[in-house]
């Protein structure tokens, strides 16, 4: 959030807040045809990408990214300071059996 707006009654600047594209998902563009998923329209096509998909995963091809650092338990607030701040590249992991 952008933080130029009037000030608050502490003195701080107020965020405020910035729509980034978000009608644009909404709005299809002239001509566009609706998306199948929300529509169902080829529903079993989606299946057999979907198994496509399972099967890159299970062949090792494709994963998630993931940051580079693990964090344990007492390092909770960290992890979420560092998505908070996007810093992170890839997802956050908190490994729940770590301390």
């Amino acid at each position: 959030m952008a933080h130029d707006g009037p000030s608050g009654d502490d003195g701080r600047p107020r965020p405020r807040r910035v729509r980034r594209g978000a009608g644009a998902a909404r709005r299809p563009a002239p001509g566009a045809h609706p998306a199948p998923l929300p529509t169902g329209r080829r529903r079993p096509h989606h299946g057999e990408i979907l198994a496509a998909a399972a099967d890159l995963v299970d062949a090792g091809q494709i994963g998630p990214h993931l940051d580079e650092t693990v964090y344990g338990w007492a390092d909770v607030e960290h992890a979420h300071r560092r998505v908070g701040s996007g810093s992170a590249r890839g997802k956050v992991v908190i490994d729940l059996t770590r301390p």
